[in-house]
C-alpha cells in the first residue's frame, strides 16, 4: 500500500492503477478495462487527444467505461 493514502483518488496523474480498478469495478466494469485504460493513457503520457496533459483521470474513465458499454 502507498504511505500517502489518498494518492491517486482525485485528480493526481498519474493514478495508481490499484485505484484505477477500484473506480471501474464501482462503476459495474471490470479490471480488464481499467488495465486496457491505464495502460493506453500510461503509453501516451498520460496526454489526451489534443496532446494536452490530463488534469483529472476519472473524467476519463468514465468516458471509456461508457463507452465500452455502447460498443
Amino acid at each position: 500500500m502507498l504511505k500517502d493514502k489518498n494518492y491517486g483518488l482525485g485528480n493526481q496523474i498519474p493514478p495508481d492503477l490499484f485505484y484505477v480498478e477500484i473506480y471501474f469495478l464501482a462503476h459495474n466494469s471490470t479490471t480488464g478495462y481499467a488495465i486496457e485504460f491505464y495502460t493506453y493513457y500510461k503509453e501516451k503520457g498520460w496526454k489526451n487527444e489534443q496532446e494536452t496533459f490530463v488534469k483529472n483521470w476519472k473524467i476519463l474513465a468514465w468516458q471509456w467505461i461508457y463507452y465500452k458499454a455502447v460498443v
